[in-house]
């Protein structure tokens, strides 16, 4: 599986005694190659505004590889 984008609040976070990892953690335990989540609080609408901008880029050729120089 490619990129799964989670907008809800701290789903790249942990467990406050980390025994149980972040949502993200457990996506990439699942097969995704790649998961977006947030570290802390979002908005419905900083959710939408990021996802909105990142698919534009995505739509525009735009890639979240890093290159190497």
């Amino acid at each position: 599986m490619g990129l799964c984008v989670v907008s809800a609040c701290e789903t790249a976070e942990a467990g406050d005694d980390e025994a149980v990892d972040s949502l993200a953690q457990a996506l990439l335990g699942e097969g995704f190659r790649a998961v977006m989540g947030w570290a802390g609080t979002v908005s419905d609408g900083e959710a939408t505004a990021f996802t909105t901008a990142l698919y534009t880029w995505l739509a525009r050729g735009g890639s979240l590889v890093r290159r190497q120089p």
